[in-house]
């Protein structure tokens, strides 16, 4: 029993579990770095490595009137709205005001204000927003030829 007390009190007991400490550390990191290499392959192999980067392109697009009965117009202000869209930076370049298209209903009501509509065609666009969101209008009657021959 000495002999064992008295090795587990010195010198090679200490350098004994100093080096078992030391080849379980070096056994933890090597199996972790083995892991972290693993993912890292399957997420390359499925294209996760890759990082999008969004950014925001702003355009002025201009809102069409429908619904127009023959003999009226509808004249809209604002006649455009600010399109405020987000898109990748490999899209930025492609997106026009071609892309959307904003639109205001001829009123059935005397309504103060109308509603403008936007809409997005192109998939690419992630988001966007627009303003204003309203338009004042104006209804000018279109007169035939007949109106304005009486009038001179």
């Amino acid at each position: 029993m000495q002999k064992v007390g008295a090795f587990v009190f010195s010198w090679n007991a200490l350098m004994f579990c100093f080096f078992c400490v030391l080849s379980t550390g070096i056994w933890f990191i090597r199996s972790y770095d083995r892991e972290a290499a693993g993912l890292q392959q399957k997420a390359e192999s499925i294209g996760a490595a890759e990082t999008i980067v969004y950014t925001e392109k702003t355009l002025t697009v201009p809102v069409r009137a429908t619904g127009e009965p023959n003999d009226e117009k509808l004249v809209l202000f604002p006649a455009e709205v600010s399109v405020t869209a987000r898109v990748t930076l490999s899209e930025y370049s492609n997106l026009s005001a071609a892309d959307f298209a904003a639109e205001c209903s001829f009123p059935e009501d005397s309504e103060e204000k109308l509603e403008i509509r936007v809409r997005c065609t192109n998939d690419e666009v992630a988001s966007f927003r627009y303003t204003p969101q309203e338009a004042e209008y104006l209804i000018e009657k279109n007169h035939s030829e007949d109106d304005s021959e009486s009038d001179f």
